[in-house]
């Protein structure tokens, strides 16, 4: 019996391969994507915190309630805690770069499984094109082989009468 063997199947395969390396890397955007976020997230509560931390001690200030401690301490410890502000902003500022940067790398990484997407596909249906090519001219060529089987039966036939 005929078997089909499709010309291109190292390339197929190679183009199979392509695509699933690229889903993996998507895969893979896709979790440092999530993991930016979510140390976003937490930079941002640290930022919020700090800045509710320098409030709470302005308004100590203001209100006169203090543990006693010269204004020069206080003083510092208010610029202190402005400076741990200001490093919280910082950090956040440099996450939702990151995460900008995450982000532009899963758009580009789902744009190449995509185009891996489209080769294998535009592959898949070129093999099924060949595939039943290749078994419409084994039917063809099976049936001519009947026909001639057949017409010699004829022939035999008819000469015998």
């Amino acid at each position: 019996m005929a078997r089909f063997v499709y010309r291109l199947q190292a390339l197929w395969e190679q183009k199979q391969e392509l695509k699933k390396n690229a889903e993996t890397a998507f895969g893979a955007r896709q979790k440092e994507l999530r993991e930016a976020q979510k140390r976003l997230e937490e930079l941002t509560g640290i930022e919020k915190q700090a800045a509710k931390k320098k409030q709470d001690f302005r308004m100590r200030l203001l209100a006169g309630g203090g543990e006693g401690r010269t204004i020069n301490n206080r003083v510092d410890q208010l610029r202190l805690l402005e400076r741990h502000e200001a490093d919280a902003r910082d950090d956040v500022f440099s996450q939702k770069l990151a995460v900008e940067e995450c982000e532009s790398r899963l758009q580009a990484a789902r744009q190449e499984m995509t185009e891996r997407s489209r080769e294998v596909e535009v592959l898949a249906k070129h093999r099924e094109k060949c595939e039943q090519e290749f078994w419409n001219e084994v039917n063809r060529k099976e049936a001519l082989e009947l026909d001639e089987i057949g017409a010699t039966l004829y022939e035999a036939r008819r000469r015998r009468s």
